[in-house]
């Protein structure tokens, strides 16, 4: 049997998937129940890949869409500190680099600063952002805005990189959930993202431990095709999978 709380969740679940997006307030009202109890059970939902958190509301979450980037970026900010500064000693002075559209770099982007003479490839309008306090090259790629993830899509981006040998690609992923490799909600990157590893002398993957728990639908290669893979915590059941990679966990 079904207590409370458990019921309350499946009444949240059908709401959002009927509304796709509603507001604290409003789930607390029509269930009967505090907005810090709804927050409570929003945070238990959003930890199980059901939902994205927007300030004072939450968002549906589907497995063929991307989180707004304005929400991947809030998410777990101190982690993907954390990361950042894992990441940041691979990049060197002079390097040609790709980074994709992921939020977990964006910190990394702003102490790119110490770094001089840099040429960055992406996609990424927030990536470019990020950059603008640094003299280094940017060069973004071409093809239709996507307005959600705020980045470059498709479009002329596999044209815009033909002949481009990249020193180092940082490549991030949407989820994994049953699968042994980074995905994306988008069928379009898988293309471009193998392109760019073929092509690159290191890519490292980065993303946070929750990721592990959301699916994606369209996975561009596996784990054991990085050089590093820096992560917060690995969940156990995915450590054989990243048997042989260089996992760097900067917990």
């Amino acid at each position: 049997m079904k207590d409370n709380r458990e019921t309350r969740r499946e009444q949240i679940k059908y709401l959002l998937i009927r509304n796709e997006e509603m507001k604290v307030n409003d789930l607390a009202a029509q269930l009967n129940v505090t907005p810090e109890t709804i927050r409570t059970d929003l945070d238990f939902l959003e930890r199980r890949g059901f939902l994205f958190r927007r300030h004072g509301s939450a968002l549906l979450r589907t497995t063929d869409t991307q989180a707004p980037m304005e929400i991947r970026i809030q998410e777990n900010p101190n982690l993907k500190r954390e990361i950042s500064e894992a990441v940041f000693p691979f990049v060197k002075d002079g390097m040609v680099l790709y980074i994709s559209s992921s939020s977990t770099v964006i910190h990394l982007c702003r102490m790119l600063v110490l770094r001089k003479d840099l040429t960055v490839f992406t996609s990424s309008l927030d990536i470019a952002e990020a950059l603008i306090p640094t003299t280094h090259k940017i060069i973004m790629l071409g093809g239709t805005l996507d307005h959600t993830g705020r980045r470059i899509q498709s479009g002329d981006l596999l044209r815009s990189i033909h002949g481009v040998h990249f020193d180092l690609s940082i490549l991030g992923m949407s989820g994994c959930k049953n699968t042994d490799g980074p995905a994306s909600p988008v069928y379009e990157d898988l293309e471009e993202e193998k392109y760019i590893m073929s092509h690159s002398e290191i890519n490292l993957l980065v993303a946070d431990h929750t990721k592990f728990q959301i699916p994606s639908p369209y996975q561009y290669a596996k784990f054991t095709e990085f050089d590093a893979f820096i992560c917060d915590r690995i969940p156990e059941e995915y450590q054989e999978k990243l048997n042989g990679v260089r996992v760097i966990e900067c917990e």
